[in-house]
């Protein structure tokens, strides 16, 4: 398992984050290709990741590939996955191993700054909250439509899965692409999380922060079999199977007490 160490800030971070985080030497986090049929081409994607007073605050910086990103959504709660994405997604419990699960929230950007956010419920809570919400009128069941909504369910290695399309995060994001680099800032208030104010340090969360590369997809050129799979860079460790689902495999994120002095 991967393992960072995240400072928790004595100040406040919603605003000129990216600013705030560099000036504390908030430090780096190099995502990587775990899997080599979705490496297609080698691009820089690296993450800064700290708390402070009201919340959880992440600036991405992405290297923009020669033949431009791809972004055709522009609408939140879309397929945005199938663009140039960068996400994070983030579980304030121990890792979802055990039949009583825990759940992860989960933002996917795309550099029109268009949003997927939902929720995902593991284990036995995902059997549990899908009965729920069977139990309630309003119950939908996302159809694979391009625009996203109600509950999808899967099992990922063995793990019983479930997508709550309907939670709506009060995250705030600022999206820049200038020259090589894309930047996102992506803060989020603790109360997305259920919480009054930060994590005491020595907790404990558990993740990934991703990046979908669709533009490294390409055909069979003069006979030769080229991939036709999107380059994925993310946290996970210890998995041959290609996807960002895998709560077992996530980072653990241990925040810490932060310099106090600048």
């Amino acid at each position: 398992m991967n393992e960072f160490y995240i400072p928790l800030l004595p100040i406040t971070l919603e605003k000129n984050t990216d600013q705030k985080l560099s000036d504390r030497e908030v430090p780096g986090i190099e995502l990587e290709y775990p899997w080599k049929a979705y490496c297609g081409r080698t691009l820089f994607t690296g993450a800064f990741v700290a708390g402070g007073k009201d919340g959880l605050a992440v600036s991405f910086c992405a290297e923009v590939p020669h033949n431009k990103l791809v972004a055709r959504r522009t609408e939140n709660k879309t397929k945005v996955y199938e663009d140039d994405c960068l996400e994070l997604f983030i579980m304030p419990a121990a890792p979802a191993g055990t039949s009583a699960g825990s759940v992860y929230y989960a933002w996917e950007i795309n550099p029109n700054n268009a949003c997927l956010d939902y929720r995902v419920y593991t284990g036995d809570l995902a059997h549990k909250t899908l009965e729920e919400a069977r139990a309630q009128k309003d119950f939908e069941v996302y159809a694979g439509d391009e625009k996203i909504h109600g509950f999808h369910q899967d099992t990922i290695d063995g793990l019983p899965l479930l997508w709550d399309y309907s939670w709506k995060s009060n995250a705030v994001r600022r999206i820049e692409v200038e020259d090589d680099f894309w930047y996102l800032e992506l803060f989020i208030p603790w109360k997305d999380f259920g919480l009054s104010q930060a994590p005491a340090p020595g907790t404990t969360w558990f993740g990934t922060i991703n990046r979908v590369d669709a533009g490294a997809r390409s055909r069979a050129v003069s006979g030769e079999n080229r991939s036709e799979n999107p380059g994925l860079l993310c946290l996970l460790d210890e998995t041959d199977l290609p996807s960002f689902h895998q709560p077992k495999h996530f980072a653990a994120f241990h925040f810490e007490k932060g310099d106090e002095t600048r």
